[in-house]
């Protein structure tokens, strides 16, 4: 008779089928990797500043990452979601960029002096701004991805192909 209960078992059974996965050598390579960087650079690597930081900077990767993996699950495949991310980043930084020139004209400021035009905003200002930016941008991209799925789902184009370009 086996003395392991069996919520012991099924521990056991999980990091098992854990270690004998594809995942179990990237997740040693991670922690390999994090061990150095905090013996090379002491403990600012597991400073809880520098992994808010680390976390902030990888979160627009994890986000297209999410949405490729569920096209990828659905048996498809997006070749434009850096394309697609870049574009809807520039078309809401343009956005912004232009509304601060043109508060700046209406304001007088000349042109020269535009670039110090975000010290002289008001809060509120700031986050119209911000808004109409973020606006753009996302529809920029819902533009993109509507057209991809027109291009699949009604003219019948292989996701690979439909998104190539």
């Amino acid at each position: 008779m086996d003395n392991e209960t069996p919520s012991l078992r099924s521990k056991n059974n999980i990091f098992i089928k854990f270690k004998n996965s594809s995942s179990f050598g990237i997740v040693i390579i991670l922690v390999a990797m994090c061990a150095v960087l905090t013996i090379a650079v002491g403990n600012v690597f597991l400073s809880p500043d520098n992994l808010v930081s680390v976390i902030r900077q990888f979160s627009f990767i994890a986000i297209m990452a999410i949405g490729e993996s569920l096209v990828i699950m659905t048996g498809g495949i997006d070749l434009s979601v850096g394309s697609v991310f870049a574009f809807s980043g520039i078309m809401g930084c343009l956005t912004m960029d232009r509304l601060i020139n043109a508060m700046a004209a209406s304001a007088g400021i000349p042109e020269d002096f535009s670039g110090k035009m975000l010290e002289l905003l008001s809060g509120s200002q700031i986050a119209t701004v911000t808004f109409a930016g973020i606006v753009v941008g996302l529809a920029a991209g819902a533009l993109f991805g509507a057209g991809n799925g027109f291009f699949v789902t009604k003219l019948k184009l292989p996701p690979f192909i439909a998104t190539l370009g």
